[in-house]
């Protein structure tokens, strides 16, 4: 059986919180306490959310918000640069 690839690393979705991920972030699901309880594990509630995430996605959660905002910024600067260089053409 191949080893599932962890998602705990991908980009955040738009319904990731520090409290709940959209989706299962465990790295290893198969084993997690609250794997299939309804309303709590992302593979058996409606809405798709893991109401328990690892213990470790705050901390990743945080680092991921910030390379978000990083990027979001890096975009602004050079948009901003292009916009600065069309006036001056």
């Amino acid at each position: 059986m191949e080893k599932q690839e962890s998602r705990a690393k991908e980009k955040l979705h738009s319904l990731d919180t520090e409290s709940q991920t959209y989706g299962c972030r465990h790295t290893n699901p198969n084993i997690c306490s609250n794997n299939s309880i309804p309303n709590v594990c992302a593979f058996t509630s409606n809405d798709g959310l893991c109401k328990k995430p690892p213990r470790s996605w705050k901390k990743i959660f945080n680092e991921l918000q910030q390379k978000k905002e990083i990027v979001i910024n890096d975009y602004s600067f050079f948009g901003f640069l292009s916009i600065l260089v069309k006036l001056v053409i």
